[in-house]
C-alpha cells in the first residue's frame, strides 16, 4: 500500500486509488530485483577522493575540530567541495576542441558550461529516451518530458546545484543520442575529471529497462550497467479487463516510472557522496516518509554499509586522538561507538583496550584464576529442548565454546552471568514456541544482559533499543509497558533468542565467530523443522540472515530495520511487528500474545 494519500511537491502527484495501489504493487518487485542487481555493480565502483585531496581534507582544521569536539560536520562538508574544487582546477584539462568536432553528440554550449561552471559537482545526465513506434506516440512524447522533468524537479528538491555538502548539476538535454550511441570513454574524456551519472530508458512495446554508467573523480575507468526491465503487458491487461480506461492506466504508469527514475537518480547521488564524504548522511534515509517505504528498503542497504563504515572510522580516529592526550574514559566510549557501527572494524577493538589498560593498569598485573575442571550445564537449562538439541550438545565445538567462555569468565566480566545463560530455553521450551525474536548478542553494560533478547532486568535503565520496541509497541497497539523485563513474553511462547549468547563486559560482538552462531542456527533450524507454525521476527540485516534456516512454506517471517538508534527511523517504526505477529497467531489458531504483561 501506498504511505500517503497525495504525494505532493516534486513527486508526481499518485493518489490511493486501486488502480495505483495495483500498479505499485506490481512495480515493487521490479525495485527489489532492480536494487539487487544494482548493488552488485555499485559494490564494484569505489568513487574515492584523490590521494592530495584526502591528505588535505585530514590535515585541515574542521576535520581536526570535528574529531575534538564532534561538531560542525557542515564546515567539514564544505572544506571539502572546497578542496575539490580546487583540485580539479589544477587538474582540468582543455578538451573543448573536442566540442566542435563531435556537436552531433554534445551540447558544446553546455560542455563549456560543465567546464566552466561545475566545478565540485556531481553532474547527472539524461541521455534521450529509446523508444520505440510499438506504444502511442503521445504516450511516448508524455513520457520523455516527464522522466527530464521529473529527475530535475527532484534534484533541485533534495540535491540543490549550491548545495555545500551534496551539490548535484541536473542536464536533462545535454545529450543528443542515447546512451547505447555514444562512446562513454570519448564523453569522460571530454568532461574530464566532472564525476558523472548517466541514466537512459529504453521502451520497447510494453517493457522500459534502465541502463546507468558512471565514473568519478580519479579518472578510473567508467561502469556501464543495465539494469532489470519492468514489462507492464499483463498488468495493463488485466486492468483493462477490470473496466480501467487505457488512457488513465497509461497515466498511471508514466508516473510510476518517474518514479523509479527519481530513485536511482537520488540513489546515485547517495552513492557518489557517502563515499567521498565521511560525515555525509545520505539524502534517501531522510526521504522513507516521500517514496513508499517498501520502495526505498533495498536501496538503502548498500547506502547504509558505506555510512555505517564511515561513522565507525570517524569515532576511531577520535578514540585515537583521545588516547593520544591521555582522555582514556572518553577514548573508551569512542571506541565503543566505532564498534557498535562496524563490529569487525580492523583496529578499534585493539585500540579500545591499549586505552582500557593505560586507565587500568593495575589489571595487566592481576594473576588469573585456575580454571574449573569441567564445563556443565543443569539438566534444568534444556528441559523441553533437551531431545531436540542432545546431539548438537554433545559435539565437540559445543564443549570447546564452553570451555572458551568459561576461560573468559576466568579473566574478566562476560555477560550475561553464568546461571543465566540460557534463561530463553528454559522460559520458552520449544514444544511452547510460538513467536521467535532474534538478536544479535547480549548488552555488553554491567546488569543488562540475563539471557533475553532485548531484554533487562527490572530496575534496569532501559537500552535504547528495548525503548524504541516499546514506541512501537504503543504506536502498534497503543500498550504501554514499563516492565523491561520481557519474561512475561517469554513464558507466553516467545523464544527471545541472541544468536551469540555471551559477550565480554563493555566489548560488543567480543564472542561472535566463537561457536554460538553455529549452535543458535540449530536451535532456529530444529524450530523450523519442528514446530507446525512459528512467527520469525527478523530486524536488521543480521538477524534477516537467518531467513535461510526457516520454511517459509509453513512459518510466518516478518522483517523490518532493527530497533536500535541507527536504524530504527529507517524502518522499523510504523512497521507494526505486534500487531502482524497476533494476527498471523490467529489465523494459524494459536492464541495471541498479551503484549501489556
Amino acid at each position: 500500500m501506498l504511505q500517503s494519500a497525495v504525494y505532493t511537491g516534486v513527486l508526481p502527484q499518485i493518489k490511493v486509488s486501486r488502480l495505483s495501489v495495483k500498479v505499485s504493487d506490481n512495480i515493487t518487485d521490479l525495485l527489489y530485483a532492480t536494487a539487487s542487481k544494482l548493488k552488485v555493480y555499485v559494490t564494484r565502483i569505489s568513487p574515492e577522493l584523490p590521494s592530495k585531496v584526502k591528505e588535505k581534507l585530514f590535515a585541515s582544521k574542521s576535520f581536526q575540530d570535528y574529531l575534538e569536539l564532534g561538531i560542525n560536520p557542515q564546515h567539514l562538508s564544505e572544506k571539502l567541495i572546497e578542496l575539490i574544487g580546487e583540485w580539479q582546477e589544477e587538474n582540468q584539462q582543455d578538451n573543448l576542441d573536442l566540442i566542435d568536432s563531435n556537436s552531433e553528440v554534445l551540447s558544446g554550449y553546455k560542455t563549456k558550461q560543465i567546464l566552466t561552471q561545475s566545478q565540485h559537482r556531481l553532474l547527472i545526465l539524461n541521455s534521450p529516451s529509446n523508444i520505440s513506434q510499438d506504444y502511442p506516440i503521445a504516450f511516448c512524447n508524455y513520457l520523455k518530458r516527464e522522466i527530464r522533468q521529473g529527475i530535475g524537479e527532484f534534484v533541485k528538491e533534495y540535491y540543490p546545484s549550491n548545495s555545500m555538502v551534496c551539490p548535484v548539476k541536473f542536464y536533462s538535454n545535454y545529450l543528443k543520442q542515447p546512451i547505447n550511441k555514444l562512446n562513454i570513454g570519448y564523453l569522460q574524456t571530454v568532461l574530464n575529471s566532472t564525476p558523472t551519472v548517466i541514466i537512459h530508458n529504453s521502451i520497447t512495446g510494453n517493457e522500459i529497462c534502465f541502463t546507468l554508467a558512471f565514473w568519478g573523480l580519479n579518472y578510473a575507468p567508467h561502469f556501464q550497467f543495465s539494469l532489470p526491465g519492468w514489462n507492464w503487458e499483463g498488468l495493463s491487461d488485466a486492468l483493462e479487463a477490470e473496466g480501467e480506461r487505457t488512457k488513465k492506466i497509461q497515466r498511471e504508469l508514466r508516473k510510476f516510472i518517474v518514479l523509479v527514475n527519481q530513485i536511482l537518480a537520488g540513489f546515485m547521488a547517495d552513492w557518489y557522496y557517502v563515499n567521498i564524504n565521511p560525515v555525509y548522511e545520505p539524502r534517501l534515509f531522510q526521504l522513507e516518509s516521500v517514496f513508499p517505504q517498501k520502495w526505498l528498503t533495498p536501496f538503502l542497504e548498500p547506502l547504509r554499509d558505506v555510512y555505517y563504515k564511515n561513522q565507525s572510522e570517524i569515532y576511531y580516529q577520535k578514540g585515537v586522538k583521545l588516547t593520544n592526550i591521555s582522555r582514556y574514559q572518553e577514548a573508551i566510549a569512542s571506541f565503543d561507538r566505532a564498534l557498535e557501527f562496524q563490529p569487525s572494524h580492523p583496529n578499534a577493538f585493539n585500540q579500545r583496550q591499549v586505552a582500557l589498560d593505560a586507565l587500568s593498569p593495575e589489571k595487566m598485573t592481576e594473576k588469573p584464576p585456575q580454571l574449573p575442571e569441567k564445563i556443565t550445564i543443569t539438566t534444568d537449562d534444556f528441559t523441553g529442548w533437551r531431545p531436540a538439541l542432545q546431539e548438537e550438545l554433545n559435539q565437540l565445538y559445543f564443549k570447546e565454546l564452553l570451555d572458551f567462555v568459561a576461560k573468559e569468565r576466568q579473566t574478566g566480566q562476560v555477560f550475561p552471568p553464568e546461571n543465566e545463560l540460557f534463561t530463553a530455553f528454559s522460559l520458552t521450551p520449544l514444544d511452547h514456541v510460538k513467536v521467535v525474536i532474534l538478536g544479535q548478542d547480549p548488552y555488553h553494560d554491567d546488569g543488562q544482559a540475563h539471557g533475553l533478547s532485548f531484554s533487562v532486568k527490572e530496575g534496569v535503565k532501559l537500552p535504547p533499543s528495548l525503548r524504541n520496541i516499546f514506541q512501537e509497541l504503543q504506536n502498534d497497539l497503543g500498550v504501554t509497558s514499563n516492565n523491561s523485563n520481557l519474561s512475561s513474553w517469554a513464558r507466553q511462547g516467545v523464544l527471545l533468542l541472541n544468536t551469540v549468547l555471551t559477550v565480554r563486559a563493555h566489548t560488543p560482538n567480543s564472542h561472535k565467530d566463537k561457536g554460538w552462531e553455529r549452535f543458535t542456527d540449530t536451535v532456529i533450524r530444529t524450530i523450523s523443522n519442528q514446530r507446525p507454525h512459528v512467527v520469525f521476527v527478523l530486524w536488521g540485516r543480521y538477524a534477516q540472515k537467518k531467513i535461510k534456516l526457516i520454511d517459509k512454506s509453513k512459518h510466518t517471517i516478518i522483517q523490518s530495520a532493527h530497533p536500535s538508534p541507527l536504524s530504527a527511523r529507517h524502518g522499523f517504526f510504523d512497521s507494526k511487528p505486534f500487531s502482524q505477529i497476533n494476527a498471523a497467531l490467529c489465523s494459524a489458531g494459536d492464541t495471541e500474545i498479551d503484549w501489556s504483561i
